[in-house]
């Protein structure tokens, strides 16, 4: 998952071409310089953090949160409980800071979106429309809809 592009000044020695052009120029040394790779990568890390059936991954996905960051360029989290239905929440309690998740059409296509959750919830939550378990935020639709319904 990354996107290595070339950036910046040609300030990094490519080893093996100036080898080559040296050869080529019968012995008198060519050091030939590369720009550095940088990664354009942006990710969204979605995490399920409701309930009590994530506890056993706190640190597995602690981890993954704290690998990623150090990794790519960009990387924001956002949280949601049991599906994502119409809004993701940039603030772990999920109370003050939502994210329209029609927005995420807008984002860089360079951008990875990764959920990140343990799918333990009752089927009335995919399946029913209004089955968020919170009801101030109910919905017309269903999280999940199938083609046959």
């Amino acid at each position: 998952m990354r996107n290595l592009v070339p950036a910046g000044p040609k300030d990094t020695v490519n080893v093996d071409e100036s080898i080559d052009q040296t050869m080529r120029n019968a012995g008198e040394i060519e050091i030939v310089f590369d720009r550095s790779l940088k990664d354009r990568l942006k990710v969204i890390l979605a995490i399920d953090n409701g309930g009590w059936s994530m506890d056993p991954y706190i640190e597995m996905v602690q981890t993954l949160f704290n690998y990623a960051r150090s990794q790519f360029k960009d990387v924001k989290t956002f949280f949601f409980h049991n599906t994502i239905y119409d809004k993701l929440w940039e603030d772990p309690p999920r109370r003050s800071r939502p994210f329209n998740v029609d927005e995420l059409v807008r984002l860089d296509p360079e951008t990875r979106f990764i959920i990140v959750g343990d799918a333990s919830m009752a089927p009335y939550e995919l399946m029913a429309t209004d089955g968020s378990i919170h009801l101030e935020r109910g919905r017309a639709n269903p999280a999940m809809t199938g083609s046959d319904s």
